[in-house]
C-alpha cells in the first residue's frame, strides 16, 4: 500500500491523532466526488468512531455528508499530516485511509447541512482541495488507474 507523511513532527510537541477513513469516488467524466465547506473541498469521509470498521465509518460519514450510500472496494493509499490545528491551536495527526469506491443511491437529505456535496475536476484538485494529503490521494488513484 502507498503511504505518505506530510508536514515535520516536531520532538517536543504532543499531537493529537485522529484515524480517518474517505472515499475516492470517480463519475463518468473523471470528476472527484467531494464535500465543499467554507474551507474548501474534502473527500466524503471522516474520524472513526468507537469500534468501527473502516467501512462502516466510511458508510456512515457518506451518508451523514450527502445522504447517498456507498459502496466500498479496496483501500488504495494512507496518508498522515503534522500540522498545527487552525480550529483548536493545537498540534493535530491526522491519519487516513483512502477507499476506492462507488456512490449508490440517495437513501435521505445529508445531515451536515455545511457540507455541499460537489464534483470537481483532477485539473481543480490545487485550487479546490484544502488538505494536500487527500489531494496527494486523489492524485496516487488517477496516476494508478483506480
Amino acid at each position: 500500500m502507498l503511504t505518505k507523511t506530510f508536514g515535520i513532527k516536531l520532538e517536543n510537541e504532543v499531537y493529537r491523532d485522529r484515524e480517518g477513513v474517505y472515499a475516492i469516488i470517480f463519475n463518468n467524466e473523471g470528476n472527484v466526488a467531494t464535500v465543499r465547506t467554507n474551507k474548501g473541498n474534502f473527500l466524503i469521509g471522516g474520524g472513526i468512531k468507537y469500534k468501527e470498521n473502516h467501512e462502516e465509518c466510511l458508510k456512515r460519514e457518506c451518508i451523514e455528508e450527502t445522504g447517498y450510500d456507498v459502496e466500498v472496494k479496496e483501500i488504495l493509499c494512507k496518508a498522515d499530516k503534522y500540522c498545527l490545528s487552525e480550529d483548536k491551536g493545537d498540534y493535530f495527526h491526522p491519519i487516513g485511509y483512502f477507499y476506492s469506491a462507488n456512490l449508490k443511491e440517495k437513501i435521505k437529505d445529508p445531515i451536515e447541512k455545511n457540507h455541499k456535496f460537489e464534483w470537481i475536476s483532477i485539473s481543480d484538485l490545487n485550487s479546490k482541495m484544502y488538505l494536500e494529503h487527500q489531494k496527494w490521494a486523489v492524485e496516487q488513484a488517477v496516476l494508478n488507474r483506480i
